[in-house]
């Protein structure tokens, strides 16, 4: 499997449009509508091509991956052969997999946890 994060999740994405991994999770995926480099596809467009089934994880008040684009993100998984499933978190900007200084959360609603047993079962639902 291939995890990624930042910048590396939108290649974790991408990869997983193009060779046959078990699975792949991206965390706050960057490109979403714009590619990154002119050598990439925006993550919208490759949606279709995924190979492998893909977890993202975003925080909605993320301002490098903003919430319409991660909707738009949401809808072109949909219609991915494979499964693919994008979750997002309320009242987190980027990086939904860190733990949050937010007084609202315990430790059993911290996003950060929740985001880190997500991937850790995608996962294990897919590579073994």
């Amino acid at each position: 499997g291939v995890l990624g994060f930042d910048d590396a999740g939108t290649a974790a994405f991408l990869v997983a449009t193009n060779r046959p991994i078990g699975a792949a999770v991206s965390v706050s995926a960057r490109g979403i509508v714009e590619p990154l480099t002119e050598e990439a596809r925006a993550l919208v467009e490759a949606a279709d091509s995924l190979q492998a089934p893909w977890l993202g994880l975003y925080g909605v008040a993320d301002a490098e991956a903003p919430a319409e684009h991660v909707e738009q993100l949401k809808d072109a998984v949909a219609r991915a052969s494979v499964a693919a499933h994008v979750v997002t978190y309320e009242g987190l900007q980027h990086r939904a997999d860190q733990p949050s200084t937010e007084d609202d959360f315990g430790p059993d609603t911290d996003p950060a946890v929740d985001a880190q047993t997500r991937i850790f079962d995608w996962f294990d639902a897919n590579l073994r």
